[in-house]
């Protein structure tokens, strides 16, 4: 028979006895997506309003202004995917703490194709009070673009994900 307690928060170790795991847990974490269009103009910036959320454990994510503010300071793995509809320009994705741009994916032309996708994931260390991330996109196309929805019928074309990491 083990020894020690036997519960949801505890494992048998090889030694017969119970104990804690070791590490934490990657929270507070958040996953939204686009499920309507927006429009953007030929290079202008503008932040991404991911409108829908698939989970958001603390409340962090703002649907109204696209930012990710979590209330736990720490290092947290931030990614963003976004997918302009049709363009034969330059597109770009930026993720920016505070506002400022810290790091970015870009997607070359080739031709004029639907749906040309572009990612980019960063660690950050974020103070868990002021310190703000969002999704910034941007496109070269001569017109307005739009971003996509769905590729899979899921509005799975533009995502934006991070969480806490186990330090």
């Amino acid at each position: 028979s083990a020894t020690g307690t036997k519960d949801a928060t505890t494992f048998l170790r090889g030694d017969n006895t119970f104990d804690t795991p070791a590490g934490g847990v990657n929270t507070p974490a958040f996953q939204a997506k686009k499920l309507t269009t927006q429009s953007f103009s030929t290079n202008i910036t503008a932040v991404v309003l991911f409108d829908s959320e698939d989970f958001d454990t603390a409340s962090a994510y703002d649907t109204v202004t696209g930012k990710f503010t979590p209330q736990t300071a720490g290092k947290y793995l931030i990614h963003g995917q976004i997918a302009f509809t049709y363009s034969g320009g330059n597109d770009y994705i930026v993720i920016t703490k505070n506002g400022t741009a810290i790091k970015w994916g870009q997607n070359y032309p080739t031709g004029t194709t639907q749906y040309k996708k572009q990612d980019t994931s960063v660690i950050l260390e974020l103070n868990g009070t002021t310190d703000y991330v969002q999704i910034e996109g941007l496109t070269s196309y001569v017109g307005t673009n739009t971003l996509g929805t769905s590729l899979l019928g899921t509005g799975d074309a533009c995502t934006f994900y991070g969480y806490k990491i186990i330090e």
